[in-house]
């Protein structure tokens, strides 16, 4: 049930203006056939985020991976800019959801 006024934090919304959001879904959609859920999504950022680190490290060595995903700040992704803080923790911006109308919409 969805309640008016009701507000929700989260990390992906399909009706985030991410740049490259919508294409992910599309995508999604056209390979799979449903609607991908928020995992769909933060998965497919963990793979980008270490596609790049590995890149970056211009190594398969686990070492020097870490070290380059332990490097990772501002990466462009679904979730919006990606970094890692020194504790290791991921850093983006998570998206606040308002329920107006009827339906949920990104809080401005």
């Amino acid at each position: 049930m969805v309640l008016k006024g009701q507000s929700v934090f989260i990390g992906w919304s399909s009706i985030s203006d991410a740049p490259g959001n919508q294409t992910f879904i599309a995508n999604y959609r056209a390979k799979y056939g449903i609607e991908p859920e928020p995992w769909a999504a933060q998965s497919y950022v963990t793979l980008h985020v270490l596609a790049n680190a590995i890149k970056a490290a211009q190594s398969a060595d686990s070492t020097a991976i870490r070290d380059a995903l332990a490097e990772t700040k501002d990466f462009p992704t679904i979730l919006g800019d990606f970094s890692f803080n020194p504790d290791g923790d991921a850093l983006y911006d998570q998206i606040v959801l308002v329920v107006k109308d009827g339906a949920f919409q990104v809080l401005e």
